[in-house]
């Protein structure tokens, strides 16, 4: 059969384009393979009041991780888009972040136990699927997207506020929900419906319809076929832990927590996975409770932002890496092995005291009663109206406070006796703690807080 010289050239290099993007992926995995492995140390078999069925690998509690980076690279993303625009985000730099951070710690995880192959495999095919995605994106965002935002003048067209929502919104989704579930098709029909045909810079304009519209309608189909390999071997979304320091019905108190027995001072609950069980923590250690044990082990990996990429010495935490945050310049996410027993104290003692961390708390000096009311007056209408710091202090026992935060936009800084301090993240948000039942709130500043996001559940 005769095959065209046309055809065969056609062929020959798209042969060699295939090869040598098989030989690009195969770099970053073999490396893995290679470079970040450690020899297994002796370990200590755990009891666990748990059914064999409800406890996971020891590795796979620290092997969440690099899932973690993947979500806060798109954090990050939506917050450079917020203050700038999409050609101003380090994509090379996320791609590395997530590559190095996957090596540290499966040079720990290894150490603490064998790697299963399918773990292996899922944590190369969404490390190979970021890069793609990254690398793509950077190459087109870092030339034409920066031509036509410079033609704009930085003014963002309706198509960049589109693009803005929906980059918040994804953020927060990939919080507590498989990526791939995402509604990137009815987003792209919404796209379409909703955002005006005039407005804006026109070449800025078109260029955006087209990327946007290509990237949106690819990752669609991309999470369809993701999501057939996923249903075939789905990720739990519930775990199950044991809580002692507090009775059946201080545990019950939230709603979310499905309490399944108790045995002795122990509670043997239930929860969802990821960003829920995150809030519970917060709640379990404000009522003064502890773990025992998170899905039958004794350790946990825990982020915190830090001005520093390592631990004072004789910190009773082990470092395990510092990845540096893009949106915070010379801040770093530090990963931390915390020991379970004690991950709660942690919280409530160790809160924002690791990097000798202060918090200022804005205050007049003395002057008489009825200045300082109209002083107070003043400075919680101008709080609640113009919101003039993200960080925000709560009066109250925080037994009361906490709950308010419930549903709302809000990271805790830091929790005491009196007060609670916590960094709102949408504009708004301090009207909406008045709403939710709020006494009285008033400006704060903060150092540094616990990433609470990144515990490796």
């Amino acid at each position: 059969m005769h095959v065209p010289d046309r055809l065969r050239r056609v062929l020959k290099w798209g042969a060699v384009t295939i090869g040598a993007l098989f030989a690009l992926a195969a770099i970053p995995v073999l490396w893995i393979e290679a470079q970040c492995v450690m020899p297994k140390t002796s370990s200590i078999a755990q009891r666990s009041l748990l059914p064999a069925a409800d406890r996971r690998q020891e590795v796979n509690t620290y092997l969440t991780y690099p899932e973690w980076s993947i979500v806060h690279a798109y954090e990050d993303l939506a917050a450079v888009q917020r203050r700038a625009s999409e050609s101003d985000f380090d994509y090379f730099g996320s791609i590395h972040r997530f590559w190095s951070s996957l090596c540290s710690i499966s040079k720990f995880a290894s150490s603490r136990g064998e790697i299963s192959s399918d773990y292996k495999l899922m944590l190369h095919t969404i490390g190979l699927s970021f890069a793609a995605e990254m690398g793509v994106k950077g190459a087109y965002e870092k030339t034409i997207g920066r031509v036509t935002s410079v033609l704009a003048g930085g003014v963002k067209s309706p198509e960049d506020l589109f693009a803005l929502t929906l980059a918040d919104d994804y953020a927060k989704f990939l919080r507590q929900t498989p990526w791939y579930e995402f509604p990137f098709g009815a987003k792209l029909i919404e796209f379409w419906r909703t955002t005006p045909l005039s407005g804006g810079n026109v070449i800025r304009k078109l260029e955006r319809r087209v990327a946007l519209s290509l990237e949106w309608g690819a990752k669609s189909l991309y999470a369809r076929l993701i999501a057939i390999g996923a249903a075939a071997s789905p990720a739990p979304l519930r775990i199950k832990s044991v809580v002692n320091g507090l009775t059946q019905g201080d545990v019950a108190l939230d709603q979310r927590i499905k309490v399944l027995d108790a045995k002795g001072d122990d509670v043997i609950i239930e929860t969802d996975r990821y960003a829920t069980f995150t809030d519970v923590m917060k709640g379990l250690a404000t009522r003064g409770g502890n773990f025992s044990e998170i899905a039958g082990n004794q350790s946990i990996m825990v982020t915190v932002f830090s001005r520093s990429a390592t631990l004072p010495s004789g910190s009773p935490h082990s470092p395990l890496f510092a990845v540096p945050v893009e949106t915070r310049p010379g801040w770093y996410r530090l990963a931390l092995d915390v020991q379970v027993p004690g991950l709660l104290e942690f919280l409530r003692t160790v809160w924002c005291s690791i990097m000798s961390t202060t918090t200022e708390v804005s205050t007049f000096a003395r002057t008489t009663a009825f200045a300082l009311a109209g002083w107070l007056a003043l400075l919680v209408g101008v709080t609640a109206l113009a919101e003039p710091t993200r960080d925000v202090l709560l009066l109250g026992d925080p037994a009361r406070t906490l709950p308010l935060l419930t549903g709302s936009d809000t990271r805790i800084i830091s929790v005491t006796s009196t007060y609670t301090i916590v960094r709102g993240t949408e504009h708004g948000f301090v009207r909406a703690l008045y709403a939710n039942g709020a006494w009285l709130v008033l400006p704060a500043r903060g150092k540094l807080c616990v990433d609470l996001s990144g515990w490796a559940t």
